[in-house]
């Protein structure tokens, strides 16, 4: 499945290579390391980059709810993490990461999932996610630009 389709991000942003399943329990992503990626240096890509590969599938899960049901793709915004673990520092080139997000609680777009990176079987990055999708986000970024 096209990620592009998924997510309201446009390239480079588009982080993650394709949706390899998807379904009302969650989501998996696939992404492969490699040269010319947004945050690749010498050494690869940082770990702690996961958590916008592991925010982007909670987006193209969304993306994948809202197509299900015949409504538009919105944007969502990442509140914060909880119970961010890496057992490395880097990701290396060559290296596939499969993504796997979960919901774990949704109210009203307020939402948190379950997330985690394995590289080989072996789980590389976990975290618990908070986002929120308003129902009207552009209008709230606008409000927000007032009082700020």
């Amino acid at each position: 499945m096209e990620i592009s389709e998924l997510v309201p991000h446009d390239p480079p942003m588009v982080l993650l290579d394709e949706v390899t399943e998807a379904d009302d329990d969650g989501l998996s992503a696939r992404l492969d390391i490699r040269q010319g990626l947004p945050f690749f240096t010498g050494e690869g890509i940082p770990t702690y980059v996961g958590i916008e590969y592991i925010a982007q599938a909670i987006s193209a899960f969304n993306g994948y709810r809202a197509k299900q049901r015949g409504e538009d793709i919105r944007i969502g915004f990442l509140l914060g993490t909880r119970k961010l673990d890496f057992a490395r520092s880097w990701f290396a080139e060559g290296e596939r990461l499969d993504v796997r997000v979960v919901p774990v609680f949704d109210d009203e777009g307020m939402a948190v999932f379950d997330g985690s990176i394995a590289v080989g079987g072996e789980e590389i990055v976990t975290a618990r996610v908070n986002v929120y999708q308003p129902d009207e986000p552009l209008q709230m970024i606008e409000e927000v630009k007032r009082d700020v």
